[in-house]
């Protein structure tokens, strides 16, 4: 879109007016905010399930 153009794209979060793209720079640094966010807990998450997911075996003298 060219400046001053009568057409005018809205941000798909907000609605604000935008000359490129589908959201607004505002809602930009929201979004990367929030699945910044999202990703670290999810790591941690993935962490926590990696040192509890061990093989555990029995010991042959406790079966009967």
């Amino acid at each position: 879109m060219v400046p001053g153009s009568p057409m005018m794209l809205t941000c798909e979060r907000c609605g604000a007016s935008i000359l490129t793209g589908k959201y607004c720079n505002k809602c930009k640094a929201e979004l990367v905010g929030e699945l910044s966010v999202v990703a670290h807990d999810m790591t941690s998450v993935q962490k926590k399930l990696e040192h509890t997911e061990k093989m555990r075996f029995l010991k042959s003298d406790r079966i009967h």
